[in-house]
């Protein structure tokens, strides 16, 4: 039962989990499947530089067409 008490802290991920702007999608994606996570936090030389979620995963991938039929290819949604 949500009280209204709950400090953020409390509803972090320990350890924090990140993922650096080099990193592959793939990366990313596997990380969140892996933790149960719809947004993770992106760094870049240690500092916070973005958030990626889950949504925005599935937008890029979602976006590669097939050549014949213009449709997304849909294992890339998989």
């Amino acid at each position: 039962l949500f009280d209204g008490e709950t400090g953020v802290l409390e509803a972090c991920v320990d350890p924090l989990l990140t993922v650096e702007t080099t990193a592959p999608l793939t990366e990313a994606g596997r990380l969140m499947r892996q933790h149960h996570l719809r947004q993770l936090p992106v760094v870049q030389d240690g500092r916070l530089v973005g958030m990626l979620s889950a949504r925005d995963l599935l937008r890029i991938w979602g976006q590669v067409n097939d050549a014949l039929t213009g449709l997304a290819v849909s294992y890339q949604l998989r």
